[in-house]
């Protein structure tokens, strides 16, 4: 986590807890389940944080469960645009200064819209990522939305019965 991000999170009066982990560095898919695993936590209740352009020019942050699957068409819906896709590797860290798997929505709030899976809307606390591989935030959903200015909505993929 940056120290601007920590700064502005301490400031904001909110409740949270920073938390290391060991990140595989050879890892290169499954980075959230990873991170649940290695937290010892509910794959509920770890987030992960993805970003994607809506009709090729819109960023947008998203925020969902790590076993969970991104509805791209509802994603577009909510951008108000036609088709919304993931951005590559190259272009997040560009975009943002994070690298994959380090993707946080504390620092993106200013950059593009923030929207939260409403699966996460309930929970007391979750893990979302802290800016860097191997950190994550624990936080209140409510307080992520709070801080970042999110919008909770469904923006998933149906779990399989």
């Amino acid at each position: 986590m940056t120290d601007t991000l920590l700064e502005r999170l301490e400031a904001s009066r909110l409740t949270f807890e920073v938390i290391d982990y060991a990140y595989d560095d050879g890892r290169t898919t499954d980075i959230g389940l990873h991170a649940a695993s290695s937290l010892g936590q509910s794959q509920d209740s770890v987030a992960k944080t993805l970003v994607a352009e809506i009709d090729k020019k819109t960023p947008i942050c998203l925020v969902l469960p790590v076993h969970r699957k991104l509805d791209m068409e509802r994603v577009a819906q909510l951008g108000a645009g036609r088709k919304a896709r993931l951005i590559n590797a190259e272009k997040l860290t560009k975009m943002t200064g994070f690298l994959p798997g380090g993707t946080s929505p504390l620092g993106l709030f200013d950059h593009m819209p923030v929207i939260i899976d409403k699966a996460l809307q309930p929970l007391a606390t979750l893990h979302v990522n802290g800016g860097r591989r191997g950190r994550v935030v624990k936080i209140a959903a409510a307080d992520l939305q709070a801080f970042t200015g999110a919008t909770f909505a469904d923006i998933t993929l149906a779990e399989p019965d």
